[in-house]
C-alpha cells in the first residue's frame, strides 16, 4: 500500500486529500477491519520510502 501511494504521488501528483479519500473508501469497503486510517496510510508510505532508502 505504501508503495502504491508513493508511486501515485510521484506520477499523478496525489496530495493529502486523495489519501484522505482513499482511507475513507478503504474503511467503507472493509467494514470491521482496522488499520486503514489516513494516518496509517501515511505511515505505510513513509515506511516504504524509508525501506527503499529515499527518506
Amino acid at each position: 500500500m505504501g508503495q502504491l501511494i508513493a508511486e501515485r504521488q510521484q506520477q499523478h501528483g496525489w496530495g493529502k486529500g486523495v489519501v484522505e479519500n482513499l482511507a475513507h473508501d478503504l474503511q467503507m469497503e472493509f467494514v470491521g477491519m482496522s488499520g486503514f486510517s489516513s494516518r496509517n496510510l501515511w505511515y505505510m508510505r513513509d515506511f516504504y520510502l524509508e525501506y527503499i532508502g529515499v527518506v
